[in-house]
């Protein structure tokens, strides 16, 4: 008899995870796992688009100090468009224009003489990433005498 009291003990002593217990743990498993992916999927997004961001403001930079080296002929007729691969891909692009206008005065600021000798020069770039199009644009104003005669006068 003591053998079966042993017995009816053992099986009473016995415990486990019902199924519901181990449902619920997967899911919570489940749902915390998938967070993780999206977290690390957004990080990777966010690199992706600071690096090209980076790569546009550069190639920004670099189209101005090139129009910097201009005499003022060229820079008359510095009205382009350009193309720059994105990265290392040779499919993806930056497209870029280069817009030469006269500058934009509220009256009574500045005098007529200032609008032939001074011009806009504007560079914009746009790329495309993951179907959507992003464009950056920066603008600068050049004169016909240079920096030097307009702060002293």
């Amino acid at each position: 008899m003591k053998v079966l009291n042993i017995k009816k003990s053992y099986q009473t002593q016995q415990r486990g995870f019902t199924l519901i217990d181990v449902m619920v743990a997967m899911g919570v498993l489940g749902i915390v796992l998938a967070s993780l992916f999206a977290s690390f999927t957004f990080g990777f997004n966010m690199i992706k688009f600071t690096r090209e961001e980076l790569q546009a403001t550069q190639l920004l930079q670099e189209k101005l100090e090139s129009i910097r080296l201009y005499n003022w002929d060229q820079a008359l007729a510095a009205n382009s468009t350009f193309t720059s691969p994105l990265g290392n891909s040779d499919s993806i692009f930056f497209t870029g224009t280069i817009t030469n206008s006269a500058p934009v005065f509220t009256e009574g600021t500045y005098s007529s003489a200032y609008t032939s000798a001074l011009r806009q020069i504007t560079v914009t770039i746009t790329w495309t990433n993951n179907n959507t199009k992003y464009s950056r644009s920066t603008s600068t104003y050049i004169s016909s005498y240079g920096l030097f005669n307009y702060t002293l006068n």
